[in-house]
């Protein structure tokens, strides 16, 4: 990991961009941060937005682009994140409530869902709850492979990002969303460790064992391998230098400092203590 592959993802700081998204990039260029990964253009313009980041000195090297977006208009966004000059556009999440067989299931069913929750209940159950369904899921990864080329010809990148639900949710046939969409896809992914932790893998060997497949790393730090725990990077219990080695060796363009659950009275103050503890690894 190097200093100039450090970015931060701007969903981290948003009860800041909540009501001043110029006070919110001024403090990530005042830590010291170059690069930026956006979560949506904060009701700006791409150029109004960009003349921002030109202010304070930061490239959007990558951008969070919701899948409903896609769907609703790919063109435009796609138009979007090219004038910005993002290198990498990447879906964050899947629709939820239109991926599992027995039908809705959103964000809030996801507060108690971990590799622990799950080893408690019996194949049946598991079945039952968490059982993707066959047409759902091809027409995802359909989604995302018809989306990729189209961002592909648009001169960027495509990714995708993971939670924990991808190594949770299976196949009837049981194999897991994240295998599955390795197998009938082309997509790149945006590893964030510490959820792949949370599903109960070990984040360095999900890396290490498809390097071709990893561009981007979340970097955020677990107290707990449970949802809705995670702390500053380099503050709580993973094996970064693991994790680290396997990403440089998989070539890993970005590092990006995230957190779910920041400080809300100042955000920037767990970013910046990401930050040093990430520039602490840096080679």
């Amino acid at each position: 990991m190097k200093p100039e592959q450090i970015s931060v993802q701007m969903y981290t700081l948003r009860s800041i961009s909540a009501t001043d998204f110029e006070a919110a990039l001024k403090a990530v260029a005042d830590i010291g941060l170059k690069n930026v990964e956006l979560a949506g253009l904060q009701g700006l313009s791409a150029d109004e937005l960009r003349a921002l980041l030109d202010k304070y000195g930061l490239k959007a090297r990558s951008a969070h682009v919701p899948y409903q977006a896609f769907e609703e208009d790919a063109d435009a966004a796609i138009a979007d994140y090219a004038k910005l000059g993002c290198e990498w556009v990447i879906v964050p999440a899947p629709p939820l409530d239109r991926l599992l067989a027995g039908g809705e299931f959103g964000w809030a069913d996801l507060a108690n869902l971990s590799a622990h929750q799950l080893s408690t209940l019996s194949g049946d159950e598991l079945a039952a709850k968490y059982t993707l369904g066959k047409e759902k899921i091809e027409e995802f990864c359909k989604n995302l492979s018809d989306w990729a080329a189209k961002v592909n010809a648009a001169g960027m990148k495509f990714g995708y990002h993971n939670h924990h639900f991808e190594y949770l949710f299976r196949t009837a046939d049981g194999q897991s969303m994240y295998e599955y969409m390795l197998a009938n896809s082309p997509i790149i992914f945006q590893a964030d460790a510490f959820w792949a932790e949370v599903g109960g893998k070990n984040a360095a060997e999900v890396i290490a064992a498809n390097p071709d497949r990893v561009a981007l790393v979340h970097i955020k730090d677990g107290s707990e391998r449970m949802p809705g725990k995670d702390v500053p990077f380099g503050e709580g219990i993973m094996d970064w230098d693991a994790i680290i080695a396997a990403a440089d060796a998989a070539g890993v363009e970005y590092y990006v400092i995230e957190l779910d659950n920041p400080n809300p009275a100042d955000p920037a103050a767990d970013v910046r203590t990401a930050f040093e503890n990430a520039m602490a690894k840096t080679n």
